[in-house]
Protein backbone atom coordinates (compact mmCIF):
# COMPACT_ATOMS: atom_id res chain seq x y z
CA UNK A 1 0.00 0.00 0.00
CA UNK A 2 1.41 3.29 -1.15
CA UNK A 3 1.33 6.45 1.58
CA UNK A 4 -1.72 8.98 0.39
CA UNK A 5 1.24 11.37 -0.39
CA UNK A 6 2.65 9.64 -3.02
CA UNK A 7 -0.32 10.12 -5.72
CA UNK A 8 -0.15 13.90 -4.55
CA UNK A 9 3.66 13.97 -5.12
CA UNK A 10 3.21 12.16 -8.59
CA UNK A 11 0.18 15.06 -9.35
CA UNK A 12 1.89 17.47 -8.32
CA UNK A 13 5.30 16.13 -10.04
CA UNK A 14 3.12 16.11 -13.48
CA UNK A 15 1.83 19.56 -12.68
CA UNK A 16 4.83 21.16 -12.74
CA UNK A 17 6.46 19.18 -15.87
CA UNK A 18 3.74 20.83 -17.61
CA UNK A 19 3.43 24.40 -16.16
CA UNK A 20 5.91 27.44 -16.91
CA UNK A 21 8.97 26.81 -15.11
CA UNK A 22 10.22 29.15 -12.44
CA UNK A 23 11.13 30.83 -10.66
CA UNK A 24 8.30 32.98 -10.91
CA UNK A 25 7.54 36.32 -9.72
CA UNK A 26 4.64 38.38 -8.08
CA UNK A 27 4.37 41.69 -9.77
CA UNK A 28 1.43 44.96 -8.75
CA UNK A 29 1.14 48.18 -10.45
CA UNK A 30 -1.43 50.75 -10.46
CA UNK A 31 -1.23 53.03 -13.31
CA UNK A 32 -3.00 56.47 -14.35
CA UNK A 33 -4.10 56.46 -17.83
CA UNK A 34 -6.01 59.08 -20.03
CA UNK A 35 -9.50 57.65 -18.92
CA UNK A 36 -9.13 56.65 -14.98
CA UNK A 37 -6.83 54.85 -12.75
CA UNK A 38 -5.73 51.21 -13.31
CA UNK A 39 -4.05 47.83 -11.73
CA UNK A 40 -1.69 45.36 -13.16
CA UNK A 41 -1.87 42.52 -11.23
CA UNK A 42 0.51 39.67 -12.54
CA UNK A 43 2.43 36.25 -12.06
CA UNK A 44 5.46 36.46 -14.19
CA UNK A 45 8.11 34.45 -15.57
CA UNK A 46 11.64 35.40 -14.05
CA UNK A 47 11.78 37.48 -17.23
CA UNK A 48 8.87 39.71 -16.99
CA UNK A 49 6.15 37.64 -19.33
CA UNK A 50 2.88 37.46 -17.65
CA UNK A 51 1.84 33.94 -17.03
CA UNK A 52 -1.41 35.13 -14.67
CA UNK A 53 -2.99 38.07 -15.54
CA UNK A 54 -5.18 40.46 -13.11
CA UNK A 55 -8.89 39.60 -14.89
CA UNK A 56 -9.47 37.76 -11.15
CA UNK A 57 -7.19 34.87 -12.36
CA UNK A 58 -8.30 32.66 -14.94
CA UNK A 59 -11.83 34.13 -15.22
CA UNK A 60 -12.79 33.56 -11.49
CA UNK A 61 -14.89 36.80 -9.89
CA UNK A 62 -12.57 39.89 -9.40
CA UNK A 63 -11.71 39.90 -5.38
CA UNK A 64 -9.98 42.64 -3.41
CA UNK A 65 -6.61 44.04 -4.83
CA UNK A 66 -5.11 42.99 -1.29
CA UNK A 67 -6.66 39.25 -1.39
CA UNK A 68 -5.86 39.08 -4.95
CA UNK A 69 -2.11 40.33 -3.96
CA UNK A 70 -1.95 37.73 -1.21
CA UNK A 71 -3.30 34.55 -3.57
CA UNK A 72 -1.02 35.69 -6.09
CA UNK A 73 2.16 35.80 -3.14
CA UNK A 74 1.32 32.31 -1.94
CA UNK A 75 0.93 31.23 -6.11
CA UNK A 76 4.26 31.64 -6.50
CA UNK A 77 5.69 31.17 -3.28
CA UNK A 78 4.35 27.55 -3.19
CA UNK A 79 5.48 27.45 -7.32
CA UNK A 80 8.86 28.05 -6.21
CA UNK A 81 9.08 25.74 -3.11
CA UNK A 82 8.03 22.68 -5.17
CA UNK A 83 10.89 21.39 -6.59
CA UNK A 84 12.54 21.91 -3.29
CA UNK A 85 9.62 20.38 -1.59
CA UNK A 86 8.92 17.26 -3.76
CA UNK A 87 12.70 16.62 -4.43
CA UNK A 88 12.87 16.29 -0.41
CA UNK A 89 9.99 14.50 0.32
CA UNK A 90 11.44 11.63 -2.36
CA UNK A 91 14.49 11.58 -0.49
CA UNK A 92 12.67 11.02 2.77
CA UNK A 93 10.85 8.41 1.70
CA UNK A 94 14.03 6.35 0.25
CA UNK A 95 15.70 7.15 3.74
CA UNK A 96 12.83 5.53 5.25
CA UNK A 97 12.83 2.49 2.95
CA UNK A 98 16.62 2.27 3.17
CA UNK A 99 15.92 2.21 7.78
CA UNK A 100 13.39 -0.13 7.63
CA UNK A 101 15.08 -3.10 5.21
CA UNK A 102 16.51 -5.49 7.48
CA UNK A 103 20.14 -6.28 6.80
CA UNK A 104 22.30 -9.25 7.34
CA UNK A 105 23.55 -10.14 10.39
CA UNK A 106 27.07 -10.59 9.04
CA UNK A 107 27.48 -7.38 7.87
CA UNK A 108 26.48 -5.59 11.21
CA UNK A 109 29.56 -4.02 13.32
CA UNK A 110 31.42 -6.21 15.46
CA UNK A 111 32.76 -3.10 17.40
CA UNK A 112 30.41 -3.49 20.53
CA UNK A 113 28.17 -0.54 19.15
CA UNK A 114 24.60 -1.47 20.02
CA UNK A 115 22.23 -2.35 16.98
CA UNK A 116 18.45 -4.10 16.77
CA UNK A 117 18.09 -7.41 15.64
CA UNK A 118 15.10 -10.04 15.10
CA UNK A 119 16.08 -13.68 17.01
CA UNK A 120 15.97 -16.05 14.08
CA UNK A 121 14.23 -19.37 14.21
CA UNK A 122 16.53 -21.56 16.88
CA UNK A 123 16.60 -24.80 18.07
CA UNK A 124 17.58 -23.22 21.72
CA UNK A 125 15.47 -24.47 24.02
CA UNK A 126 16.11 -21.34 26.22
CA UNK A 127 15.33 -18.61 23.76
CA UNK A 128 13.02 -20.33 21.31
CA UNK A 129 10.19 -18.81 22.91
CA UNK A 130 11.59 -15.55 21.57
CA UNK A 131 12.11 -15.97 18.19
CA UNK A 132 10.55 -13.31 15.83
CA UNK A 133 11.41 -10.32 18.90
CA UNK A 134 13.76 -7.36 18.61
CA UNK A 135 16.65 -6.96 20.81
CA UNK A 136 18.96 -3.97 21.43
CA UNK A 137 22.22 -6.22 21.28
CA UNK A 138 25.95 -5.84 20.97
CA UNK A 139 28.76 -7.83 19.87
CA UNK A 140 31.14 -8.94 22.40
CA UNK A 141 34.24 -9.03 20.53
CA UNK A 142 36.98 -11.48 19.88
CA UNK A 143 39.59 -13.41 22.79
CA UNK A 144 42.98 -12.46 21.90
CA UNK A 145 43.63 -15.95 20.00
CA UNK A 146 40.14 -15.04 17.97
CA UNK A 147 37.23 -16.61 19.40
CA UNK A 148 34.35 -15.00 18.60
CA UNK A 149 32.14 -14.33 21.99
CA UNK A 150 29.40 -13.50 19.91
CA UNK A 151 26.46 -11.09 20.86
CA UNK A 152 24.73 -9.86 24.22
CA UNK A 153 21.01 -10.51 23.95
CA UNK A 154 20.30 -9.44 27.30
CA UNK A 155 21.69 -9.04 30.21
CA UNK A 156 23.13 -12.61 31.60
CA UNK A 157 22.74 -14.25 27.94
CA UNK A 158 25.29 -13.63 25.75
CA UNK A 159 27.32 -15.88 23.33
CA UNK A 160 24.64 -15.47 20.35
CA UNK A 161 26.28 -16.78 17.28
CA UNK A 162 25.11 -14.83 14.15
CA UNK A 163 22.92 -17.60 12.97
CA UNK A 164 20.35 -17.15 15.55
CA UNK A 165 19.62 -13.73 14.35
CA UNK A 166 17.56 -13.11 11.56
CA UNK A 167 19.13 -9.84 10.41
CA UNK A 168 19.73 -6.03 12.17
CA UNK A 169 19.17 -2.11 11.75
CA UNK A 170 21.54 0.65 13.08
CA UNK A 171 19.73 2.12 16.40
CA UNK A 172 18.09 5.67 15.59
CA UNK A 173 19.93 8.85 16.35
CA UNK A 174 18.73 9.78 19.85
CA UNK A 175 21.41 12.86 20.35
CA UNK A 176 18.39 15.18 19.63
CA UNK A 177 16.50 13.76 22.01
CA UNK A 178 19.36 13.12 24.84
CA UNK A 179 21.45 15.78 24.68
CA UNK A 180 24.12 13.09 24.15
CA UNK A 181 26.93 14.10 20.80
CA UNK A 182 27.67 10.39 21.22
CA UNK A 183 31.64 10.92 20.85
Amino acid sequence: MTHPTHDLLERLESLMAKATSGPWQHYDEVFRRQFGNGRVTEIQRSDGKAIVNSGGFDGLPPVTAKKRNANARLMVAAVNALPALTTRIRELEAENIRLKEWRPIETAPKDGSYILAVLGPTDNGHIGHLVGRVFSIRHQGQTPSGYDMGWSLFPGYGGVPDCWLAGWLPLPDTSAISGETGE
